[in-house]
């Protein structure tokens, strides 16, 4: 489902912190390979600024890699021009962001059903009951900038699995919760990737949220390396 081969990217260093007058590249990810299958859930741990948040955008289609092929829900994203990649993120691909990026002029289940319905995937009983099992049904009808943070994003989440993605990409899904939030959280992002089929690759700092994981990654160097819990 998440195939990627030879994946590489830099980053120059701002101006003022260079060293002449020479650009300076700084590789974040090295000739990185990485394979999850369909249905299958990932996690991926590291340092910050090792580049666990630049992959995720990467394979997503959000952020572009200097070498590489990606392929994901059999489609070679680096054979797609901005407007087809919009086209498949929309239609196959959920995204949970350490930023909100929530619709502040709009209500709670407004935000929550706005990807299913641009999508064609408006499903009203499976959203109430994600709602629900989010805890999100008593404030359907709230704006979003009446939420707290914790509550901003289980809406986020709920966005995300709106339209039943073959693939959700998750970049912190329980860092602004508390812990029995996040336990919830956790529980229902695992639970209902796993009931829908749904192949989940999330990044985290959570030591518990990522051993939950099928296959457990951490990033090094550039590359990632399988954590055996054996």
């Amino acid at each position: 489902m998440i195939h990627a081969q030879s994946i590489s990217k830099t980053f120059a260093l701002p101006n003022g912190l260079q060293n002449g007058s020479t650009n300076q590249l700084i590789p974040i990810i090295q000739e990185l390979n990485l394979a999850i299958g369909s249905g299958q859930s990932a996690s991926i741990q590291g340092p910050s600024g090792c580049g666990k948040s630049t992959l995720l955008y990467i394979l997503c289609g959000l952020e572009k890699a200097d070498t590489g092929v990606i392929n994901v829900a059999g489609n070679v994203l680096t054979n797609l021009d901005e407007i087809q990649q919009d086209a498949f993120r929309r239609q196959h691909i959920g995204l949970v962001f350490q930023q909100f990026h929530l619709i502040d002029c709009l209500s709670v289940w407004a935000n929550i059903t706005f990807t299913a319905k641009l999508a064609n995937c408006f499903d009203q009983d499976y959203l109430n009951l994600l709602c629900e099992r989010l805890g999100l049904t008593p404030h359907k009808h709230k704006s979003v900038t009446d939420l707290s943070g914790g509550e901003q994003q289980r809406v986020a989440l709920a966005r995300a699995l709106a339209h039943k993605p073959a693939v959700l990409f998750a970049d912190e899904p329980t860092g602004n919760l508390d812990e029995k939030t996040s336990q919830s959280v956790c529980e229902l992002l695992y639970d209902t990737c796993a009931s829908l089929g749904t192949t989940l690759l999330l990044v985290t700092h959570s030591e518990e949220v990522a051993k939950r994981a099928d296959i457990q990654f951490r990033m090094h160097l550039g590359k990632l390396i399988t954590v055996d819990n054996s």
